[in-house]
């Protein structure tokens, strides 16, 4: 959702790009 509306985020903000959040998880993130 960030992504399309161009959201902007302080630098120590890490964005991950998925396929489906509902897919993922908290495993993957952590990595």
């Amino acid at each position: 959702m960030a992504g399309t509306i161009r959201a902007q985020y302080p630098s120590s903000i890490r964005t991950v790009l998925v396929p489906c959040s509902g897919r993922v998880g908290s495993d993957v993130i952590m990595r």
